[in-house]
């Protein structure tokens, strides 16, 4: 936003963070007869009130200069600048303005008006809605009546019109196709989520990842796809969240994610030796490769009269990776 010197022209264009010149050339505003509407400023008789944004626009008048108007950057008249001021809470710009000593300050007259960027309390809807009623345009009630600009804010928020009004308030130009594009652009304000990155997506992942699996009617496993699709249809989505949510592949968690019961390994020399395998993040793999749990492990061992192996694992020192090779190859 930059002030715009007074021309003769219907349509006055915007000297946009140029500087400014007073039309006399010089001179204090106290000595200017006013630039709108003959002496003493705005319409003869100055803005009334002593507020910032009067006595800014005042000022500017004074000056010979004029405030744009925020869509069109025609300059606006006296009670059109105090308007649009406190529209949109320019109060600052005008207050630091009206303080300027010279019209010449082109240096203070930039410093004013750096642009500030909306105002804390200024969201996308309230811009939006500015920039229609600076378009001589309106969002209407149910009955057909124009909302006032804090009503059509709020109608904006409650109908999740956001993405709109913020096209809306960065037009510069009332053209109709613009205001058109904006409403045709307003996108869903709640799009389905990403069905990939659900929680059963994220639980199967994390199933398959630790070596199991979801099994179809035949005990098959499921792919991970499918054990998403098979989760969200029996509305596993809390048990699924709990797999993704797990550090480790251990079984105990696993099967308290389901609300199992941890199989007992026991308490012999095969579920010690299992127990201390586990520990060191490693396992007894079966036939597939696929790691057995702490009781199966313990379970195998006593089928396959693997005690002293297990034995061994039990004396290995720190999880000694050697040792444990060591173990397997003296099986």
């Amino acid at each position: 936003m930059r002030p715009s010197l007074l021309t003769a022209l219907p349509l006055l264009a915007m000297l946009a963070f140029g500087t400014p010149a007073c039309l006399d050339g010089g001179g204090d505003a106290e000595a200017l007869d006013g630039g709108f509407g003959g002496e003493g400023g705005f319409g003869g008789g100055g803005l009334p009130g002593d507020d910032a944004c009067s006595l800014g626009c005042q000022w500017l008048a004074d000056c010979g200069l004029c405030w744009p108007d925020a869509q069109t950057d025609m300059c606006l008249d006296g009670p059109g600048c105090v308007d649009q001021c406190e529209r949109l809470d320019y109060s600052a710009i005008a207050s630091c303005v009206s303080g300027l000593r010279a019209c010449t300050d082109d240096a203070g007259l930039d410093a004013c008006f750096d642009d500030p960027g909306p105002p804390p309390d200024e969201d996308d809807c309230t811009r939006g809605c500015a920039a229609l009623d600076g378009c001589g345009l309106c969002d209407v009630d149910a009955s057909g009546a124009c909302l006032d600009l804090a009503d059509c804010a709020q109608a904006c928020r409650d109908t999740g019109s956001e993405a709109r009004n913020a096209c809306l308030g960065d037009l510069t130009t009332c053209d109709d196709g613009a205001i058109e594009a904006c409403t045709d652009a307003d996108p869903d304000p709640d799009p389905d989520p990403d069905p990939t990155d659900d929680d059963c997506a994220l639980g199967c992942v994390a199933l398959d990842e630790c070596g199991y699996c979801e099994p179809d009617a035949n005990d098959d496993c499921l792919p991970v796809d499918d054990c998403a699709a098979a989760c969200r249809a029996d509305e596993a989505q809390a048990i699924y969240q709990c797999l993704a949510a797990l550090e480790a592949c251990d079984e105990g968690p696993i099967n308290a994610c389901y609300g199992d019961a941890p199989p007992d390994p026991g308490d012999d020399g095969c579920a010690d030796g299992c127990r201390a395998l586990d520990d060191c993040g490693l396992c007894l793999p079966d036939d597939d490769d696929v790691c057995l749990g702490v009781a199966e492990c313990a379970q195998t061992c006593r089928d396959e009269s693997l005690e002293a192996l297990a034995g061994c694992f039990v004396d290995v020192q720190a999880c000694d990776e050697a040792a444990i090779d060591a173990c397997f190859a003296g099986e």
